[in-house]
């Protein structure tokens, strides 16, 4: 079994507790009784022979007492008969962390690495076959990169993943370098940084992402090729999608733009081998619509741009691939139920069905029922499908679908924040930070903004505009159906079920569970508390203060709420809440908490609209209407019906505009009643203050 050689890395000095801080080599004693010393770069180890050949059969191999290898047939002796053999390859403060681990000395390991003594780690655990040995020690100095690897400075996480067989970061890092890796004049896969993708990976994976590479590549040459084909014979066909007297120019407008942006396109099945550039760098050469906001929203929209056979660009601000799940539950409405049998083509059930309308008083007894059917879903179930028609993201959700014939194509860039946007004309300039600190511009024929309730782009644009706090905060969270008791189960499953009391409203209903399981018992029951907290108050700013000592304005995320905070939760539930409300919210391990507001542009198009607002960027709903996702799919589809020609851009900002005053306006009546007012189903409680 021959050892594998690896080039030391030129690493920088790492202050831990294993430093040499000698000019020369220097000796640590891991076992006073080892029989054995490991000469290494820059000093030796003296460990025990027996402890090392348990870790790694490589080991055992190496320095059993019948080992034809180099390393046992060289071995010298020391005077008091101690065995020294040379493993000179290897990094002396690396290999003692590692030994540590060996010898079962815990509290010497540290508990934190550099992402380059990681590295290190990798290469001496790849090399050893240490895997087993170092368990979960590499899952605790991993964890502080996780969400980097898609940065400078961090290309080893490819070879890191492999070793540490971390399998969802390593599908993600190689969807990452599909299309973000070149082909160097020398014929190899490398970085945008230059890295040589090979070094220390298999040849196998590396064919693997070069032949994705290849194929993603293919499909977006041939979408810009066919388009191509279409401007140049559109003197007597038309391909601009938006329609209108201005066809004719559009469409020279876009042909210049081909082929200023990619001078040397040519049809693809006729050209031999692969394009140098990164995929990436061809989607945004000739990408005609940039859409910012990569939640809901913006999905919705792409997913619609997509279908109409556009090259559409998502920048998110978030700086990981995925946005984090709250947990939270969604009412789908009936626009919502339309977008997905038009869009969806992973052809799943999206929701869970509640039966009738309910509410009970303080006992917990029904007060008033409503025969009514509604349908509950997830905001995680509706991310992850819509993720996986728009660029393909793998989940436990459903299957990825085949892309469409006439689907155009998709990018999903995070980690990009919009600083300014500029009208230039016949374009809009776009700037931006990446996720590395670096500024950069981007142009776009159309620029769509759905960025939430504190859009970016609508401050830039419309900085007069505040989104305003109205008196009162919902406590979200959810409880496993399975978890719950029967007299839970029995009043919110396949029920919605609501409690008003002077100044407080309850609700909850079952929703999907983990992968978005529709099956009974393993759904999830989502409640809603809305609590009123006045802006200037103390209480409302010991509320949003996190158990990391920051204040949140808007959302204090799962898992920050501090302890006693919930706990005095818990004790007013019990205090004021029908029993079966009160079990849900004791009974939730890590609630949230939505700060309400009120925000909503007087108007949602720009630049002679090359600029386009929709969703909560336009209005911010109050959670009682539960329309703020509806809002969105509405908008998509009207989107769909002004690229398409089929109404005029006047009548989209007419129709869009109208419904979010609307059922903003609504909103804001039912919150005030509900809060601050009498609702009909109200009780009052005397000498229930919050405790």
């Amino acid at each position: 079994m021959p050892k594998r050689k690896y080039s030391n890395d030129e690493l920088p000095d790492m202050a831990d507790e294993h430093q040499d801080t000698r000019t020369g080599p220097q000796t640590l004693v891991i076992d006073p009784e080892g029989d054995l010393y490991m000469k290494l770069d820059a000093g030796s180890l003296k460990v025990s022979r027996k402890a090392l050949s348990l870790s790694s059969p490589v080991f055992l191999a190496m320095l059993g007492a019948n080992s034809k290898f180099k390393e046992a047939t060289d071995m010298t002796r020391t005077q008091n008969g101690v065995q020294i053999v040379s493993f000179e390859d290897d990094n002396f403060e690396t290999m003692a962390i590692i030994a540590r681990i060996i010898h079962l000395q815990s509290n010497e390991v540290p508990s934190t690495m550099t992402f380059q003594r990681l590295y290190q780690v990798a290469i001496i655990c790849d090399k050893y076959d240490l895997k087993r040995c170092l368990g979960p020690w590499t899952k605790i100095w991993a964890t502080p990169y996780l969400d980097c690897y898609a940065r400078q400075g961090y290309e080893k996480w490819l070879f890191i993943s492999i070793v540490f067989q971390f399998d969802g970061l390593f599908k993600e890092m190689t969807r990452h370098l599909v299309i973000n890796s070149e082909v160097s004049e020398q014929g190899t896969l490398v970085t945008t940084t230059g890295l040589d993708l090979s070094e220390g990976v298999s040849s196998t994976i590396i064919d693997r992402i070069t032949k994705s590479r290849a194929e993603t590549m293919f499909v977006v040459i041939d979408l810009y090729w066919q388009e191509l084909c279409k401007l140049r014979a559109s003197n007597t066909a038309r391909v601009c999608k938006v329609g209108g007297a201005n066809v004719a120019k559009c469409d020279a407008i876009n042909l210049g733009c081909l082929y200023q942006q990619l001078p040397d396109l040519q049809d693809p099945r006729q050209s031999t081998g692969a394009c140098r550039k990164t995929v990436i760098s061809m989607v945004e050469a000739a990408a005609g619509i940039l859409e910012v906001g990569g939640s809901l929203g913006g999905l919705f929209a792409a997913i619609v741009l997509k279908r109409l056979g556009h090259v559409v660009r998502i920048f998110e601000r978030n700086a990981t691939p995925l946005l984090h799940n709250q947990g939270a539950g969604i009412v789908a409405g009936g626009d919502v139920q339309a977008f997905f049998n038009k869009y969806d083509a992973t052809r799943r059930p999206i929701a869970v069905a509640s039966k009738l309308r309910q509410y009970l008083d303080r006992q917990g007894d029904q007060i008033h029922r409503e025969d009514m059917v509604q349908k509950m879903t997830s905001w995680d179930l509706l991310y992850y499908l819509l993720r996986a028609n728009f660029d393909g993201v793998e989940s436990g959700y459903c299957d990825v679908p085949e892309p469409l014939e006439t689907d155009g194509q998709g990018a999903y860039e995070y980690g990009h924040t919009v600083k300014n946007v500029k009208d230039l004309g016949e374009q809009v300039e776009v700037e931006y930070e990446d996720k590395r600190g670096k500024a950069g511009t981007t142009v776009a024929d159309l620029v769509i903004g759905a960025d939430g309730p504190s859009s970016t782009l609508r401050k830039i644009l419309l900085p007069d505009v505040k989104r305003d706090y109205a008196g009162y905060v919902a406590w979200r969270g959810t409880v496993p159906e399975q978890e719950a008791s029967p007299a839970v189960k029995g009043t919110f499953v396949d029920k919605f079920t609501f409690y008003h009391s002077r100044g407080t409203q309850i609700l909850a209903y079952a929703i999907p569970g983990g992968n978005g399981s529709l099956e009974p018992g393993k759904r999830l029951i989502n409640w809603v508390w809305y609590c009123n907290y006045p802006q200037a108050s103390r209480e409302y700013d010991e509320l949003m203060r996190d158990s990391d000592g920051k204040t949140h304005h808007v959302t204090l995320p799962v898992g920050k709420m501090r302890k006693e905070i919930l706990e005095q939760q818990r004790q007013y539930a019990q205090n004021v809440l029908p029993p079966q409300f009160a079990d849900l919210v004791c009974g939730t391990e890590q609630p949230f908490i939505q700060a309400i507001t009120d925000v909503i542009s007087p108007r949602n198009s720009f630049f002679d609209g090359k600029l386009l607002l929709i969703g909560d960027a336009v209005a911010g709903f109050r959670p009682h209407t539960a329309a703020s996702t509806s809002q969105a799919a509405f908008d998509a589809q009207k989107l769909h019906e002004l690229m398409n020609g089929n109404i005029g851009r006047g009548q989209w900002e007419e129709e869009t505009m109208e419904y979010a005053k609307h059922v903003q306006e609504r909103g804001v009546e039912m919150g005030q009643r509900s809060q601050f007012g009498n609702h009909p189903s109200a009780q009052t409680m005397h000498g229930m203050a919050r405790s």
